[in-house]
């Protein structure tokens, strides 16, 4: 992959390995953290490494999924982000971000989601992106907006009530 890992001035963005497991129990066995998705609460780190297979896994197959996003200046995983097929199976393609809750308010879902939206449009070619989330998920929708994305519509999604943001490349 070209352009790939993805560096940002602050973080990594790269493919997941099963080292990153115990990190992302961290973001995936807190509930606040997954309290709009719960159906990604993890309870074990057997949990999170079902996760890691699952996204390199998609990784090979489609050649983009949800990545490690790594802090710089710590070198710790602090959560994912990236694309993948929506609700693994698309034929939409999804923008999706989870991050550690004390690494909340920093602008690193910002950052991310930035870097990851670039990467689909200009190495992956692809002429829109979307994203979804619950609607009382405020943060994430805020993320979205700043991202550029706009409303498209309601819908149910990973078991629930779901918001459509997308974007569309400037080549349509």
């Amino acid at each position: 992959m070209t352009g790939f890992p993805i560096h940002t001035p602050r973080l990594l963005i790269r493919s997941f390995t099963m080292d990153d497991a115990e990190a992302m129990f961290k973001v995936f066995g807190d509930r606040e953290t997954m309290r709009f998705f719960s159906i990604w609460l993890a309870k074990s780190v057997e949990n999170a490494r079902g996760f890691i297979r699952w996204v390199t896994g998609m990784e090979r197959e489609h050649g983009y999924s949800f990545w490690a996003v790594v802090e710089k200046e710590t070198g710790e995983v602090i959560g994912d982000c990236g694309l993948a097929p929506l609700e693994g199976h698309g034929p939409e393609v999804e923008l999706g971000c989870d991050l550690r809750r004390d690494k909340w308010k920093h602008g690193y879902a910002t950052e991310a989601g930035a870097a990851c939206l670039a990467y689909g449009f200009n190495e992956l070619k692809l002429d829109r992106i979307i994203a979804v989330t619950h609607p009382d998920n405020i943060a994430a929708r805020r993320v979205l907006e700043k991202l550029g994305m706009v409303v498209e519509g309601k819908g149910r999604h990973y078991g629930g009530e779901s918001v459509i943001y997308s974007f569309v490349s400037a080549r349509e």
